[in-house]
């Protein structure tokens, strides 16, 4: 789970960047010849990019994503198929999630960051005080040490931090692949 919190930012600025940039172009070709087929592309595309996201929603956090049949019917013409993409609901879940994704995944970073590099620096804190002679707070000119029974407590502390995220992390994994499922599979 946190292998995938942290490969959400990544995807999630991709996915947002290629669900802005489609629109945009989708809705301003759509004067041309070939913004239909620009548009029919752009649903295609979103429609696969889901596919993907959703087997990596599956190896990553092991929420069973079912196999979805394929995107649109084969004899169908062109114009045909764009029409039922556009007003198919996954199309527009599926782009919800790529929106979601984004907000999620620098939620999902500065949370991260901010307690694995606190709970670290707790751990860390014995070892840089007594090994380098660093003092752990240091106030104008005064140096300030701490006794090394409260570098023990606050390592512990920062273990104990530790220890209660990573359990925090597949919770919000197994939330998230539960958001991932609804909005990403069809029930049809």
């Amino acid at each position: 789970s946190l292998l995938y919190m942290l490969i959400a930012f990544v995807t999630g600025k991709i996915y947002f960047s290629w669900a802005i940039t489609g629109l945009a172009m989708s809705i301003s070709f759509s004067i041309f010849i070939f913004g239909l087929p620009f548009a029919l592309l752009f649903f295609l595309s979103i429609r696969g990019i889901a596919l993907l996201e959703g087997r990596l929603v599956e190896g990553l956090l092991g929420i069973r994503m079912p196999r979805r049949p394929l995107f649109t019917q084969t004899n169908q013409k062109w114009i045909e198929r764009l029409k039922e993409l556009a007003m198919d609901k996954h199309t527009w879940f599926s782009l919800l999630y790529m929106f979601i994704q984004f907000i999620l995944g620098i939620f999902y970073l500065v949370i991260i960051v901010t307690v694995a590099g606190v709970s670290l620096v707790l751990i860390a804190l014995p070892f840089i005080q007594t090994i380098w002679n660093i003092p752990v707070l240091t106030v104008g000119a005064d140096r300030i040490f701490l006794p090394i029974w409260q570098l023990i407590l606050l390592a512990i502390g920062g273990f104990l931090t530790l220890t209660i995220f990573m359990n925090f992390a597949r919770w919000v994994g197994q939330l998230h692949g539960k958001m991932a499922k609804a909005l990403l599979v069809t029930t049809e």
